[in-house]
C-alpha cells in the first residue's frame, strides 16, 4: 500500500489513546511510516501530531526513518509552531547525520 492510500488525519486524531497503538502499527508497515512523515511534513494544524508520532518511532527505529532526514531538515525552517518544530529537532537528533 502507498503512502498516499492511509488517511492518516483519521489517525492522528487518536492521539488520546496514546502513542503505543500507532507505534504498533509503524512496526508493521513502512508504508505507514512514509505516510506519517508526508503528512509531518505538511502544513496541517494537525501536523505536529505526526510529527510526536514519527518523533517517538524514531528513537526505537531511527533506521525505518532514516531516508526522510533530508526532508525533515529542509522542511524545519517552514515550521511555524513552536511544539511542531521541537518533535522535527528530536526526530532530526534521533537519526544518524553524515558531516
Amino acid at each position: 500500500m502507498t503512502a498516499d492510500k492511509y488517511d492518516i488525519l483519521t489517525k492522528v486524531k487518536e492521539l488520546g489513546i496514546g502513542p503505543d497503538k500507532m507505534l504498533n502499527d509503524l512496526r508493521k508497515d513502512q508504508a505507514l511510516v512514509d505516510a506519517y512523515v508526508k503528512f509531518s511534513l505538511s502544513n496541517h494544524k494537525y501536523a505536529w501530531r505526526a510529527t510526536w508520532i514519527i518523533a517517538h518511532f524514531s528513537k526505537e527505529h531511527p533506521e525505518l526513518v532514516q531516508k526522510h532526514l533530508n526532508s525533515f531538515i529542509q522542511n524545519m525552517y517552514k515550521i511555524k509552531k513552536d511544539g511542531h518544530l521541537r518533535e522535527t529537532l528530536k526526530i532530526i537528533s534521533n537519526l544518524k547525520l553524515s558531516e
